[in-house]
Parts: C-alpha cells; sequence; structure tokens
C-alpha cells in the first residue's frame, strides 16, 4: 500500500510540475526498477526534467540520444545533453562528451575533449584517467 500512495504522490508532484518528480519517473521507466521498462515514455518524462535542469536527467538523455533508445540516434543531440550535464560537474558526463568529441576529429573538438577528460578524471571518474594516461595526455 505505501509503494502505491508513494506512485501516487509522485504523480501528483510531477503534475505540478516538481522535477524531482518527474525525473523520478522517468528514471524508473529507464531502469524498470517498479515500472515496466519504457524508453519512449522515460523520454518524455527525462526531456521535461532535463529541460528544467535535472542533471541526471540530462546525463540519461545524453545516453538515449547516442545509443538510439526510445528514440532516434542523433550524436549532436546526446552531445548537447552531455554536455549540459557535464557543465553541472556530472564526471560521467564528461567523460561521454569528450568521446563524442573526439569522433569530430578536428583540432578544436579535440582540445575540448582533453579539457573535459582531464575535468571528468580530476572528478574522481577512472575511464577518464585511464584513458588520459593510455594516450599520453597529461592530466
Amino acid at each position: 500500500m505505501i509503494e502505491i500512495d508513494a506512485m501516487r504522490e509522485l504523480l501528483r508532484l510531477s503534475e505540478e510540475g516538481d522535477v524531482e518528480a518527474i525525473a523520478s519517473i522517468g528514471k524508473d521507466y529507464y531502469f524498470g526498477w517498479t515500472r515496466k521498462q519504457d524508453y519512449e515514455t522515460a523520454l518524455r518524462y527525462l526531456l521535461t526534467a532535463g529541460e528544467k535542469g535535472d542533471s541526471d536527467s540530462q546525463f540519461l538523455l545524453g545516453s538515449m540520444f547516442s545509443l538510439g533508445l526510445g528514440t532516434k540516434q542523433d550524436l549532436d543531440i546526446a552531445l548537447k545533453w552531455f554536455l549540459f550535464a557535464a557543465d553541472q560537474g556530472v564526471p560521467e558526463a564528461m567523460y561521454d562528451a569528450a568521446k563524442l568529441l573526439l569522433s569530430k576529429n578536428d583540432e578544436y573538438s579535440r582540445t575540448c575533449a582533453v579539457d573535459w577528460m582531464r575535468r571528468s578524471a580530476a572528478s574522481g571518474y577512472d575511464l577518464a584517467a585511464e584513458w588520459l594516461s593510455e594516450f599520453d595526455v597529461d592530466s
């Protein structure tokens, strides 16, 4: 009974525009914690929360667009969402933004990518530190 009441409360709060509630529902659909996993529904909730500045939603949106989950794959849109989350300090988003920037194969994008990798590594994200070490880039 408590779970049903909690879900009703989340839905009520989301209808009132509560960003945390909207993001929570979106993540629930994305991961399938208490609802059936549904990427298209997750996308709708996460877009709303991401547009309102929720960094977790922005990161998941980057992942969804980069992998084509619940939407058509679009690496430019994925980069946009990863950068929004990265600007808010999400180390995984910094790393993923850097990886997408590296795929652009121009000097400016590479410079930005290395900067994001450094910031991600400095935030404790091990994959970024490993990348910097592997490619002999000073962190």
